[in-house]
């Protein structure tokens, strides 16, 4: 398994294509400026989309999951409607 984090996901394609089964991914949920603001940067950094989008980890998976494997993604339902239109 490897695991990456927020800035890894948009250098995907430095690795092979295709070479997961499955994906998990916990992608940033909410956008910059709505909800509430942790104090910690690092917390901002898990919750608020300011250095990659939901895009940018569905492209990710896109390219390094195989076809006909698995991404399974947490992510808030209040936003399932942008998740659909962005998968």
């Amino acid at each position: 398994p490897i695991l990456m984090d927020i800035v890894k996901v948009k250098e995907a394609r430095t690795l092979a294509p295709e070479q997961f089964n499955i994906a998990v991914m916990n992608p940033p949920y909410r956008n910059l400026g709505s909800g509430r603001i942790s104090p910690y940067s690092l917390k901002n950094k898990a919750r608020f989309e300011q250095m990659a989008l939901l895009e940018d980890f569905i492209k990710a998976a896109k390219y390094l999951v195989k076809n006909r494997g698995r991404l399974y993604l947490v992510y808030l339902c209040e936003r399932m409607s942008y998740l659909f239109e962005v998968l």
